[in-house]
């Protein structure tokens, strides 16, 4: 009797925390950190203007989603005609929402010298995340463009970003600032 009184307690201990999650409909809190894979992270991107940063971009994003590059291409230049998506400090969100997506993928490309984005501030972008989000998922990409801008808002952060050699002292980054 005793051994079941404590598996039970365990049980019902290891259960009541997802299970208010899903009650109270809690979600996971994102960090930018999720989406991006070492296959994702292009240091340097070797790209002259936005239509070539997209389209080198697209290419791990496509394999990241299995969703065809050209396809992936398109539809964020189609976004990129409506309104630029450099939001200035050096930092560009080309985005577009993809059916056929299971969820967010997000890759990342670093220019030394810069691309125009055409951002508010005049400024070129060296930072360049290309986020791609499932269509049936109204929240995900304002998320993703929150915590971006979020995250970078620090100049330091940025200057930092801009330094990181490889995906691991990225993402080493990342996780020190990420909440």
């Amino acid at each position: 009797m005793f051994v079941a009184l404590v598996v039970m307690a365990v049980a019902t201990s290891m259960m009541s925390g997802p299970a208010m999650y899903r009650i109270l409909g809690l979600r996971k809190q994102r960090r930018v950190s999720d989406f991006i894979s070492p296959r994702g992270f292009i240091n340097p991107i070797i790209a002259d203007n936005r239509e070539q940063a997209i389209r080198v971009l697209a290419v791990p994003a496509a394999q990241a989603s299995g969703l065809d590059r050209e396809r992936i291409v398109r539809a964020v230049l189609q976004r990129e005609e409506l309104m630029s998506t450099g939001i200035g400090t050096g930092i560009a969100i080309p985005h577009a929402r993809m059916e056929g997506l299971s969820g967010a993928v997000v890759t990342l490309g670093i220019s030394r010298h810069g691309i125009d984005f055409n951002a508010p501030d005049g400024d070129p972008a060296h930072l360049i995340f290309l986020i791609l989000t499932p269509l049936e998922d109204n929240t995900a990409q304002i998320e993703i463009l929150s915590l971006v801008s979020r995250l970078f808002r620090d100049p330091q952060v940025r200057s930092a970003a801009m330094q990181a050699e490889n995906y691991t002292e990225f993402l080493a980054l990342l996780r020190s600032h990420q909440s």
